[in-house]
């Protein structure tokens, strides 16, 4: 009976899980992770052609360059406190076609431009918990 009890809850556990909605189209998004290059190849070039390359392909519809996977290792870490709670701000460098390839909905404001990723301009986007955290019921905007 234990067994039967187990096994239906991780059915149910399954089907929730595919119902999930992470924010983005997860069933169409594939992340590959490149290791650096060795020193003496132009790391510039060898990524234009790669990126050409994967656009090529038949079936490939978008394709955006993060400098760590989404999710996963982020370039800076920033703790602060505020209102008596303290907070790890993950940051991460994309390029302007990031959100659109991975389907990430953007509920105010806009996404990066291309001009801004160029230039490396000082702007963010951040997630609507933050948002609510630290627009203090108010706009964060």
């Amino acid at each position: 009976m234990l067994l039967l009890v187990c096994g239906a809850l991780l059915l149910r556990t399954a089907v929730r899980v595919t119902n999930v909605d992470f924010g983005f189209d997860a069933g169409r998004v594939l992340a590959v992770s490149l290791e650096p290059l060795r020193p003496r190849l132009d790391q510039q070039t060898v990524m234009r052609t790669a990126l050409a390359a994967v656009r090529a392909l038949p079936s490939v519809e978008r394709v955006a360059v993060t400098e760590y996977e989404p999710f996963g290792n982020t370039r800076a870490i920033d703790r602060f406190t505020s209102g008596g709670r303290s907070y790890e701000l993950r940051s991460n460098y994309a390029d302007a076609e990031f959100f659109s390839t991975v389907g990430l909905r953007i509920l105010r404001g806009r996404a990066l431009t291309a001009n801004e990723v160029a230039r490396e301009a000082p702007v963010a986007l951040i997630s609507e918990n933050v948002a609510r955290n630290f627009g203090n019921g108010g706009d964060a905007l």
